[in-house]
């Protein structure tokens, strides 16, 4: 199978060029239309902790 498709490539050479030009052309379209969100989230995580307490909280006198 393998070889038959090289000879006929061979034998076929501007069928082959133009079709291989084609094939990268439809590739390059294609790739300059895929959307942003394609690429990965680049950011950070941000993680946010919230706490509570019940201590009743007094000013503090300052020492110095």
């Amino acid at each position: 199978m393998f070889d038959r498709l090289v000879a006929f490539s061979l034998r076929n050479r501007i069928l082959t060029l133009f079709l291989s030009l084609a094939l990268m052309a439809f590739g390059g379209l294609s790739a300059s239309r895929l959307p942003v969100d394609v690429l990965p989230n680049l950011n950070r995580p941000v993680v946010t902790i919230l706490t509570e307490s019940r201590v009743s909280r007094r000013p503090r006198s300052r020492l110095w």
